[in-house]
């Protein structure tokens, strides 16, 4: 049965999930620079500014009382007006804080995140549109075109445990990546490549045969044999040894 790759679900969750952080982030440093920053100073100048108009007016007003001269109806309505703007920018007694010296460095930074969300839907488009398939003849159908089986020469498995990457290489020297993270299914086709050149290490499905320690020598078992043998051996020689002794 053909087996056909499909993009992985995991790779376009991820994909959105940085898409909407970056174009977040972006959308909030663009904001926080054009708008929020510019306010929040304006804020503190003003409030800086009427602070020091009201402790003009309260300078004159000490030396008119001193002099014995009431202030003028212009300068209480004013005073009045400063009174109330005050309270509006402080309100509850606290005072405007102005922006960070470093608050529009960060904010940029924020705003770089921008150009990322283009890049994330680029990967998406093009992850999407490449399809990878394998016959049951073993033709490879891959972006790059069709591999019959005779054309497939090796498969690289050297990074399949550590990244679920693997190369397949052409006749001509040609290497083309299969991503078992990019694309779901990619697995069996590295497992059916790799098993029909390496049977003895792979099998379908991509996992890495281990090899049963019943298969291997058991050195330490030969070594007692051969001690056996030896101690045979010199047994014997003793009793040859105390016959001809006994003659």
């Amino acid at each position: 049965m053909p087996v056909t790759t499909t993009i992985a679900k995991s790779f376009v969750g991820w994909m959105l999930i940085f898409m909407i952080l970056c174009l977040v982030f972006g959308l909030w440093g663009l904001y926080d620079l054009t708008i929020d920053i510019p306010h929040r100073q304006q804020q503190h100048d003003r409030f800086v500014e009427v602070q020091q108009r009201l402790a003009a007016l309260n300078e004159i007003s000490t030396a008119r009382e001193a002099s014995g001269q009431p202030i003028t109806d212009e300068e209480f309505a004013e005073y009045t007006s400063l009174e109330e703007e005050m309270q509006q920018l402080a309100p509850g007694g606290v005072n405007p804080v102005p922006p960070g010296k470093f608050d529009p460095l960060i904010q940029w930074i924020y705003i770089l995140c921008l150009p990322c969300v283009p890049y994330f839907i680029l990967q998406l488009t093009r992850t999407r549109g490449k399809i990878y398939r394998l016959d049951d003849d073993m033709t490879l159908h891959l972006p790059e075109g069709t591999w019959k089986a005779k054309d497939i020469v090796d498969i690289d498995m050297s990074r399949w445990m550590a990244k679920s990457i693997a190369w397949v290489v052409h006749v001509d020297g040609t290497r083309v990546k299969l991503d078992d993270y990019l694309y779901t299914n990619t697995h069996l086709i590295v497992g059916a490549i790799a098993h029909r050149k390496y049977p003895e290490k792979w099998d379908s499905e991509a996992k890495q045969i281990k090899t049963s320690p019943e298969s291997e020598p058991d050195d330490e078992a030969g070594d007692d044999i051969e001690d056996d043998s030896e101690a045979m051996a010199g047994g014997n020689n003793e009793e040859r040894q105390g016959e001809e002794e006994v003659k």
